[in-house]
Parts: C-alpha cells; structure tokens; sequence
C-alpha cells in the first residue's frame, strides 16, 4: 500500500481469511521478467511468479518504480 499524499514508506498489510492478520514496511524490491521479491521490515520475504506479455510487463515496471522510489532494483 502506498499513500502519495503523506511521505509514509511502503507497506504492505495481510489478511488470514477472517480478519486482519498483520503487516509490515517494504524495505526492498527486486523485479525480474517473471518474478517480483519483496523484503519486509519484519524478516519476511514475499516471492511471486507470474507470467504476463512483454506490453503487461512495461506497464508494471513504470508502475512499480513509481509506487517503491528508491527501494526497486531490476534484474533480467
């Protein structure tokens, strides 16, 4: 989650299925063709495939460095 209108990092929050469960701040990002990494403040790590076309994937990288400035690092 990322407000634009506070200075606030990047967090992310969960929900176990019936109510929140938790959350944390983004401390890192790592993008690749078909795979996003993320490291939480809390020592957790969030590692996600997808597959998606080479258009799709533009667009979520112009999305994505503008949501985590700073915290994105690129690798083929």
């Amino acid at each position: 989650m990322r407000n634009f209108e506070f200075p606030d990092p990047a967090t992310i929050e969960w929900h176990d299925g019936t109510d929140y469960d938790g959350g944390a701040e983004i401390v890192a990002v790592t993008l690749k063709r078909a795979r996003i990494l993320m490291s939480l403040d809390e020592g957790i790590d969030i590692d996600v495939t997808y597959r998606i076309d080479e258009k799709q994937f533009a667009k979520l990288t112009s999305y994505l460095t503008r949501i985590f400035d700073g915290l994105i690092r690129f690798e083929a």
